[in-house]
């Protein structure tokens, strides 16, 4: 005998674990009583059919399982992951391509640049040395003369030093160079070549000898100033 703890209905049928009225689990008296009493009515007998305990039996709890690892989930992050490197390496190959597609076309522009720009050739046979222009032929030719000029006026006064007799003594003039304050003492007669031995102060006196063919504004004479000997331009001394 089993009774209902919240409705107080009793069944005879020890199979039976909840009540049918509301579910709630039967208590077991241990005894097996004909009749159900409810609370406030008058005794009544359930019989109770095979269907209705076979109704009544344990409902089965169903049971869940865990997915398996490695089962679709995994299988849809592995197909993720794939999609992922190759969209990653379709973009890497774009980028490389476009690199290699501008990087040729500018090489190609600059060079159908640089052919527009080059005047075309009227000789068949391309000359290997470019021929020189008026303006340097005429700079080359200038410098030649300067040089031999140079060449001449040095020969002349190597000349001249070496057929003059020293100054003769006696034969005085004060230097008159206000502007530069001295008259240089040369070892040859003439401004370019040989050196400058010193520079005879303005107002010295300085002993004069032989003197070379006049010039438009002086000659050249040998002189000899403080024990040195050497070549003045008389322009600069006052007899």
């Amino acid at each position: 005998m089993k009774r209902c703890p919240s409705c107080g209905t009793t069944y005879t049928d020890q199979t039976l674990r909840f009540c049918l009225a509301d579910g709630a689990t039967l208590t077991d008296l241990g005894g097996e009583q004909p009749t159900v009493v409810r609370p406030g009515g008058a005794p009544m007998r359930v019989d109770i059919p095979q269907e209705t305990q076979a109704f009544a039996a344990a409902p089965t709890i169903p049971q869940t399982y865990a997915a398996a690892p490695g089962g679709s989930s995994g299988n849809g992050m592995k197909i993720l992951l794939a999609v992922v490197v190759l969209g990653v390496l379709a973009i890497a190959a774009l980028g490389v391509g476009a690199l290699v597609y501008f990087r040729s076309g500018g090489n190609e522009v600059a060079a159908n640049t640089n052919k527009g720009n080059t005047a075309p050739s009227t000789s068949p046979i391309a000359s290997p040395t470019a021929s020189p222009t008026s303006n340097q032929k005429d700079e080359r030719d200038q410098r030649i003369a300067n040089l031999e000029k140079q060449l001449k006026e040095q020969k002349n006064a190597n000349r001249a030093a070496n057929t003059t007799t020293p100054p003769a003594s006696g034969t005085t003039a004060r230097v008159n160079s206000p502007g530069d304050g001295f008259l240089a003492l040369r070892s040859l007669p003439s401004s370019t070549a040989g050196s400058r031995i010193l520079a005879i102060p303005h107002g010295a006196t300085v002993s004069v000898g032989s003197c070379l063919g006049g010039g438009r504004g002086g000659r050249w004479c040998r002189a000899s100033y403080n024990g040195y000997s050497g070549w003045v331009y008389d322009s600069y001394l006052i007899y």
